[in-house]
């Protein structure tokens, strides 16, 4: 039977559908992402946004990556963005059977289950228990909501911090807090990369994201770094590295 909103569409991409979650199944993890439609979606009359931090990102957003410039996955972006803001209660409760079966899935192939709610969204899902009522899962995202910073997580939820040109006093914050920070660089990655404020400057150790996407593994405090995709690859904004 066909969901009223998803239809036969998965809230997760699995790790043996996606080149960016199969690099992590060598290393005996399962893991599960979810994708939204990104930033601002018109639905019912309402504008709505699941990326709220939104600026330099928009032009070069990860959404036209590999697969996501595929019709059909655009449209399964779409069903999960509407049925979030049109049935939260019905999402939630889907998207804590979808977790409930994918540890399944991991299990049944001896692999250590990891997911990333926010694929292309960032919304504060640490505050709707889906986290808190499986405490023995890792959950993980990248943000660019500089207050997550200083609050209180989930104990299973791991956060980096993304730059995007204009938050480098946020991407402080973080380095100095032991919160790693990721930047898309348009060249070679180097070993290290000073940032810093006007009254602050520090040099880092820079590390390859893109070898997985398992970002709670990465030593801290560190710059991941990754390389542009999709439409980043043409992009001379700010929110690149050069």
């Amino acid at each position: 039977m066909n969901h009223p909103y998803l239809g036969r569409t998965e809230l997760f991409t699995y790790p043996d559908s996606s080149h960016k979650a199969e690099k992590a199944l060598p290393m005996e993890y399962a893991n599960f992402i979810m994708y939204m439609k990104p930033y601002k979606t018109e639905i019912d009359g309402k504008v709505r946004n699941v990326c709220s931090m939104a600026k330099t990102c928009i032009k070069p957003c990860l959404v036209t990556a590999g697969r996501g410039a595929f019709g059909a996955v655009k449209q399964a972006r779409r069903k999960r963005t509407r049925f979030y803001w049109q049935d939260r209660t019905g999402f939630l409760e889907c998207l804590e059977q979808s977790v409930d079966r994918a540890v399944g899935w991991a299990e049944r192939r001896s692999l250590t289950p990891v997911f990333r709610l926010n694929g292309t969204s960032d919304l504060p899902f640490h505050r709707m228990n889906v986290m808190q009522n499986f405490s023995d899962v890792q959950f993980y995202d990248y943000t660019k909501v500089s207050r997550r910073l200083t609050q209180k997580l989930p104990d299973n939820y791991h956060l980096t911090f993304s730059y995007d040109g204009t938050n480098m006093e946020s991407c402080m914050v973080a380095l100095l807090n032991g919160i790693n920070v990721a930047a898309v660089f348009k060249n070679e990655f180097p070993a290290h990369h000073t940032i810093g404020t006007e009254t602050e400057v520090g040099i880092f150790k820079v590390i390859d994201g893109d070898k997985h996407d398992l970002r709670f593994l990465d030593e801290s405090p560190a710059i991941v770094a990754l390389s542009p995709k999709g439409k980043a690859r043409k992009d001379d904004s700010v929110f690149i590295i050069n």
